[in-house]
Protein backbone atom coordinates (compact mmCIF):
# COMPACT_ATOMS: atom_id res chain seq x y z
CA UNK A 1 0.00 0.00 0.00
CA UNK A 2 1.31 3.19 -1.17
CA UNK A 3 1.45 6.33 1.85
CA UNK A 4 0.15 9.74 -0.32
CA UNK A 5 1.01 11.88 2.33
CA UNK A 6 3.01 15.03 1.81
CA UNK A 7 5.38 16.68 3.97
CA UNK A 8 3.06 19.41 4.12
CA UNK A 9 0.34 17.19 5.40
CA UNK A 10 2.61 16.02 7.55
CA UNK A 11 3.47 19.70 9.30
CA UNK A 12 -0.64 20.78 9.28
CA UNK A 13 -1.14 17.51 11.31
CA UNK A 14 1.75 18.41 13.56
CA UNK A 15 0.09 21.95 13.84
CA UNK A 16 -3.01 20.73 14.73
CA UNK A 17 -1.36 18.33 17.13
CA UNK A 18 0.58 21.44 19.06
CA UNK A 19 -2.35 23.69 19.11
CA UNK A 20 -4.50 20.79 20.57
CA UNK A 21 -1.72 20.57 23.73
CA UNK A 22 -2.14 24.40 24.03
CA UNK A 23 -5.30 24.49 24.62
CA UNK A 24 -5.09 21.40 26.72
CA UNK A 25 -2.17 23.60 28.88
CA UNK A 26 -4.36 26.56 29.30
CA UNK A 27 -7.42 24.60 30.20
CA UNK A 28 -5.62 22.76 32.96
CA UNK A 29 -3.89 26.11 34.24
CA UNK A 30 -7.41 28.34 34.23
CA UNK A 31 -9.08 24.88 36.28
CA UNK A 32 -6.10 24.75 37.91
CA UNK A 33 -6.28 28.31 39.27
CA UNK A 34 -9.56 28.31 39.96
CA UNK A 35 -9.02 25.06 42.61
CA UNK A 36 -6.68 27.28 43.79
CA UNK A 37 -9.01 30.00 44.39
CA UNK A 38 -11.96 27.91 45.55
CA UNK A 39 -9.68 26.08 48.26
CA UNK A 40 -8.36 29.71 49.30
CA UNK A 41 -11.84 31.42 49.61
CA UNK A 42 -13.11 28.04 51.51
CA UNK A 43 -9.68 28.32 53.71
CA UNK A 44 -9.98 31.94 54.91
CA UNK A 45 -13.38 31.49 55.53
CA UNK A 46 -15.18 33.63 53.15
CA UNK A 47 -19.19 32.66 52.24
CA UNK A 48 -21.50 34.90 50.51
CA UNK A 49 -24.91 33.09 49.99
CA UNK A 50 -28.04 33.70 48.25
CA UNK A 51 -30.49 34.18 51.69
CA UNK A 52 -33.43 34.47 49.37
CA UNK A 53 -36.09 32.34 47.45
CA UNK A 54 -39.07 32.13 45.88
CA UNK A 55 -42.36 32.03 47.87
CA UNK A 56 -45.63 30.85 46.76
CA UNK A 57 -47.40 33.18 48.77
CA UNK A 58 -45.11 36.14 49.78
CA UNK A 59 -43.32 36.27 46.59
CA UNK A 60 -40.24 35.57 48.50
CA UNK A 61 -38.88 34.13 51.91
CA UNK A 62 -35.72 33.10 53.51
CA UNK A 63 -34.66 30.60 52.84
CA UNK A 64 -34.19 27.05 55.64
CA UNK A 65 -31.16 26.11 56.61
CA UNK A 66 -28.94 28.62 54.95
CA UNK A 67 -25.97 30.30 56.43
CA UNK A 68 -23.11 32.24 55.58
CA UNK A 69 -21.81 35.93 56.36
CA UNK A 70 -23.72 39.03 55.30
CA UNK A 71 -21.86 41.73 54.25
CA UNK A 72 -23.79 44.51 52.93
CA UNK A 73 -24.33 47.00 55.81
CA UNK A 74 -22.46 45.67 58.34
CA UNK A 75 -21.15 41.79 59.39
CA UNK A 76 -22.47 39.52 60.70
CA UNK A 77 -22.94 35.50 60.21
CA UNK A 78 -26.29 34.61 59.36
CA UNK A 79 -28.01 31.47 60.33
CA UNK A 80 -31.21 30.62 59.35
CA UNK A 81 -33.20 27.94 60.84
CA UNK A 82 -34.94 25.31 59.17
CA UNK A 83 -38.26 26.86 59.27
CA UNK A 84 -36.80 30.07 57.28
CA UNK A 85 -36.40 32.38 60.22
CA UNK A 86 -33.15 34.49 60.90
CA UNK A 87 -33.28 33.14 64.44
CA UNK A 88 -32.43 29.89 66.09
CA UNK A 89 -34.90 26.86 65.93
CA UNK A 90 -38.29 26.47 67.67
CA UNK A 91 -40.66 23.58 67.93
CA UNK A 92 -44.02 24.26 67.14
CA UNK A 93 -45.59 23.06 69.99
CA UNK A 94 -45.26 25.69 72.82
CA UNK A 95 -43.40 24.36 75.80
CA UNK A 96 -45.49 25.01 78.91
CA UNK A 97 -45.61 27.66 81.28
CA UNK A 98 -44.14 29.84 78.45
CA UNK A 99 -45.21 33.31 76.97
CA UNK A 100 -44.42 32.76 72.97
CA UNK A 101 -43.85 36.61 71.38
CA UNK A 102 -43.55 36.68 67.60
CA UNK A 103 -42.51 39.52 65.64
CA UNK A 104 -43.00 40.63 62.74
CA UNK A 105 -41.37 43.06 60.37
CA UNK A 106 -38.68 44.18 57.31
CA UNK A 107 -34.58 44.35 57.31
CA UNK A 108 -34.98 46.17 60.86
CA UNK A 109 -36.30 43.29 62.58
CA UNK A 110 -34.27 40.81 60.31
CA UNK A 111 -31.68 42.75 61.39
CA UNK A 112 -28.76 40.53 59.72
CA UNK A 113 -26.18 43.51 59.83
CA UNK A 114 -25.54 42.63 63.53
CA UNK A 115 -24.94 38.86 65.32
CA UNK A 116 -27.78 37.52 66.31
CA UNK A 117 -27.44 37.97 70.64
CA UNK A 118 -27.48 42.13 69.76
CA UNK A 119 -30.86 42.09 67.91
CA UNK A 120 -33.64 44.04 69.39
CA UNK A 121 -36.19 41.02 69.69
CA UNK A 122 -32.96 38.72 71.40
CA UNK A 123 -32.04 41.70 73.75
CA UNK A 124 -36.36 41.77 74.46
CA UNK A 125 -36.20 38.20 75.17
CA UNK A 126 -33.80 38.59 78.02
CA UNK A 127 -34.74 41.77 79.48
CA UNK A 128 -38.24 40.34 79.64
CA UNK A 129 -36.67 37.32 81.78
CA UNK A 130 -34.86 39.18 84.08
CA UNK A 131 -37.68 41.75 84.91
CA UNK A 132 -39.71 38.91 85.89
CA UNK A 133 -42.98 40.60 84.20
CA UNK A 134 -44.38 37.39 84.16
CA UNK A 135 -43.19 35.77 87.22
CA UNK A 136 -42.71 31.87 86.56
CA UNK A 137 -42.99 32.29 82.98
CA UNK A 138 -40.77 31.77 80.64
CA UNK A 139 -40.11 33.98 77.76
CA UNK A 140 -39.94 33.23 74.27
CA UNK A 141 -39.47 35.67 71.23
CA UNK A 142 -39.80 34.41 67.97
CA UNK A 143 -38.49 36.42 64.78
CA UNK A 144 -40.37 36.49 61.68
CA UNK A 145 -38.77 39.88 59.95
CA UNK A 146 -37.52 39.43 56.31
CA UNK A 147 -35.97 42.16 55.02
CA UNK A 148 -38.08 44.23 51.97
CA UNK A 149 -41.52 43.02 53.37
CA UNK A 150 -44.44 45.62 53.54
CA UNK A 151 -47.27 44.61 55.64
CA UNK A 152 -49.29 42.99 52.82
CA UNK A 153 -46.18 40.08 52.62
CA UNK A 154 -45.96 40.35 57.19
CA UNK A 155 -50.13 39.30 57.06
CA UNK A 156 -49.22 36.38 54.44
CA UNK A 157 -46.18 35.46 57.07
CA UNK A 158 -48.70 35.51 59.74
CA UNK A 159 -51.03 33.02 58.38
CA UNK A 160 -48.69 31.01 56.70
CA UNK A 161 -46.34 30.89 59.75
CA UNK A 162 -46.96 32.98 62.55
CA UNK A 163 -50.51 30.98 63.55
CA UNK A 164 -48.94 27.89 63.82
CA UNK A 165 -46.37 28.94 66.61
CA UNK A 166 -49.51 29.51 68.60
CA UNK A 167 -47.82 32.70 70.12
CA UNK A 168 -49.80 35.18 72.96
CA UNK A 169 -48.97 38.57 71.56
CA UNK A 170 -47.61 39.65 67.66
CA UNK A 171 -45.66 42.57 67.73
CA UNK A 172 -45.75 43.95 64.52
CA UNK A 173 -42.95 46.75 63.91
CA UNK A 174 -43.58 49.15 61.29
CA UNK A 175 -40.93 51.69 59.50
CA UNK A 176 -42.56 54.56 58.19
CA UNK A 177 -39.83 55.22 55.92
CA UNK A 178 -41.20 52.61 53.51
CA UNK A 179 -43.95 50.69 54.82
CA UNK A 180 -46.57 52.54 52.93
CA UNK A 181 -45.47 52.58 49.55
CA UNK A 182 -44.55 49.16 49.45
CA UNK A 183 -48.46 48.70 50.02
CA UNK A 184 -48.71 50.27 46.38
CA UNK A 185 -48.42 48.15 43.02
CA UNK A 186 -47.84 51.72 41.64
CA UNK A 187 -45.46 53.53 44.02
CA UNK A 188 -43.14 50.22 45.31
CA UNK A 189 -43.14 49.78 41.33
CA UNK A 190 -42.54 45.71 42.09
CA UNK A 191 -44.30 43.00 40.09
CA UNK A 192 -42.85 39.98 41.83
CA UNK A 193 -44.77 40.32 45.08
CA UNK A 194 -48.23 40.27 46.60
CA UNK A 195 -50.39 43.21 47.53
CA UNK A 196 -54.29 43.71 48.89
CA UNK A 197 -56.84 45.89 47.48
CA UNK A 198 -59.77 46.96 49.57
CA UNK A 199 -63.38 45.91 47.61
CA UNK A 200 -66.63 46.38 49.36
CA UNK A 201 -65.10 46.54 52.70
CA UNK A 202 -62.65 43.90 52.37
CA UNK A 203 -58.56 43.32 51.84
CA UNK A 204 -58.49 40.76 48.79
CA UNK A 205 -55.47 39.18 48.36
CA UNK A 206 -53.97 39.93 44.75
CA UNK A 207 -51.53 36.54 43.34
CA UNK A 208 -50.72 38.18 40.42
CA UNK A 209 -47.42 38.21 40.82
CA UNK A 210 -47.04 34.55 39.81
CA UNK A 211 -47.92 35.54 36.70
CA UNK A 212 -44.77 38.17 36.47
CA UNK A 213 -41.52 37.77 34.81
CA UNK A 214 -39.49 38.39 37.85
CA UNK A 215 -41.39 35.75 39.99
CA UNK A 216 -41.25 33.04 37.13
CA UNK A 217 -37.85 33.26 36.51
CA UNK A 218 -36.29 33.27 39.56
CA UNK A 219 -38.93 30.25 40.06
CA UNK A 220 -37.32 28.58 37.49
CA UNK A 221 -34.96 25.26 37.33
CA UNK A 222 -32.85 27.44 35.75
CA UNK A 223 -32.50 30.20 38.35
CA UNK A 224 -32.31 27.37 41.18
CA UNK A 225 -29.75 25.44 38.85
CA UNK A 226 -27.55 28.83 39.38
CA UNK A 227 -28.63 28.72 43.20
CA UNK A 228 -26.88 25.83 43.38
CA UNK A 229 -23.66 26.55 41.92
CA UNK A 230 -23.94 29.58 44.64
CA UNK A 231 -24.13 27.37 47.53
CA UNK A 232 -21.43 24.83 46.57
CA UNK A 233 -19.01 27.09 44.82
CA UNK A 234 -17.25 30.14 46.82
CA UNK A 235 -15.65 31.23 43.35
CA UNK A 236 -19.86 31.72 42.31
CA UNK A 237 -20.23 33.73 45.23
CA UNK A 238 -17.13 35.54 45.33
CA UNK A 239 -18.68 36.92 41.80
CA UNK A 240 -22.02 37.44 42.49
CA UNK A 241 -20.67 39.27 45.50
CA UNK A 242 -18.57 41.40 43.17
CA UNK A 243 -21.84 41.96 41.02
CA UNK A 244 -23.87 43.54 43.69
CA UNK A 245 -20.93 45.88 45.40
CA UNK A 246 -20.61 47.14 41.56
CA UNK A 247 -24.59 47.86 41.33
CA UNK A 248 -24.75 49.60 44.36
CA UNK A 249 -21.35 51.68 43.72
CA UNK A 250 -22.71 52.61 40.35
CA UNK A 251 -26.66 53.68 41.70
CA UNK A 252 -24.92 55.80 44.37
CA UNK A 253 -22.65 57.26 41.67
CA UNK A 254 -25.88 57.92 39.62
CA UNK A 255 -27.84 59.42 42.59
CA UNK A 256 -24.22 62.00 43.19
CA UNK A 257 -24.73 62.98 39.31
CA UNK A 258 -28.49 63.54 39.62
CA UNK A 259 -28.90 65.60 42.95
CA UNK A 260 -31.34 67.93 43.97
CA UNK A 261 -29.74 71.45 44.25
CA UNK A 262 -31.07 73.24 47.53
CA UNK A 263 -30.91 77.07 48.36
CA UNK A 264 -28.99 78.42 51.30
CA UNK A 265 -29.06 81.53 53.30
CA UNK A 266 -26.99 82.63 51.16
CA UNK A 267 -28.63 82.77 47.97
CA UNK A 268 -26.44 80.21 46.85
CA UNK A 269 -26.92 76.46 45.78
CA UNK A 270 -25.49 73.48 46.85
CA UNK A 271 -26.33 69.86 45.93
CA UNK A 272 -27.84 68.06 48.36
CA UNK A 273 -26.54 64.44 49.39
CA UNK A 274 -28.28 62.28 46.99
CA UNK A 275 -30.31 59.04 48.59
CA UNK A 276 -27.75 55.97 49.17
CA UNK A 277 -28.26 53.18 46.84
CA UNK A 278 -29.49 50.98 49.76
CA UNK A 279 -32.20 53.09 49.48
CA UNK A 280 -35.25 51.46 47.48
CA UNK A 281 -37.11 54.18 44.72
CA UNK A 282 -37.32 57.43 44.38
CA UNK A 283 -40.49 57.83 46.58
CA UNK A 284 -38.31 57.50 49.70
CA UNK A 285 -37.55 61.30 49.01
CA UNK A 286 -41.13 62.47 49.96
CA UNK A 287 -39.58 61.77 53.52
CA UNK A 288 -36.68 64.43 52.68
CA UNK A 289 -37.35 67.98 53.55
CA UNK A 290 -38.05 70.59 50.74
CA UNK A 291 -35.66 71.75 48.04
CA UNK A 292 -37.50 74.52 46.81
CA UNK A 293 -38.37 77.80 48.15
CA UNK A 294 -41.84 77.03 47.23
CA UNK A 295 -43.57 76.78 50.70
CA UNK A 296 -41.75 80.11 51.73
CA UNK A 297 -43.59 82.23 48.68
CA UNK A 298 -46.80 80.39 49.42
CA UNK A 299 -46.37 81.92 52.60
CA UNK A 300 -45.22 85.09 51.53
CA UNK A 301 -48.07 85.75 49.54
CA UNK A 302 -50.63 84.81 52.26
CA UNK A 303 -49.30 87.38 54.50
CA UNK A 304 -49.57 89.87 51.87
Amino acid sequence: MIDKTTPRDDQRSRRKGTLRQKLYLVLFGLLFGLLLCEIFLRVIGYSYPIFYTTDYYRGFALRPGIEGRYQREGASYVRINSDGQRDREHAKTKPPDTVRIAVLGDSFAEAMHVPMEQTFWSLLERKLEECHAYPGKHMEVMNFGVSGYGTAQELMTLRQKVWDYSPDLVLLTFTTYNDVYDNSRALSKTQDVPYFTYRNGELVYDASFRDSSAYQWHDSKLSKLGRWFDDHLRLVQLVHYAQTVGKLRLTEWRGRRTAPVAPTQTGTSEKRAAPTAEEIGMENMTYLSPTTIIGKRRGASRKD
